[in-house]
């Protein structure tokens, strides 16, 4: 997910780490990781 170049620009608006285990830790607020989701249309996968 994070570390896919499709999503690269969308990770770094939403202030992502590359990395998933970093991304998905307790220090980055859910609501990047939501907004990233959203704006990624990967959302809907889920």
């Amino acid at each position: 997910m994070t570390e896919c170049n499709t999503y690269c620009d969308a990770r770094e608006h939403n202030q992502l780490p590359e990395d998933i285990f970093d991304s998905l830790g307790p220090n980055l607020p859910v609501s990047n990781i939501i907004a990233f989701l959203q704006q990624t249309g990967l959302l809907k996968l889920i």
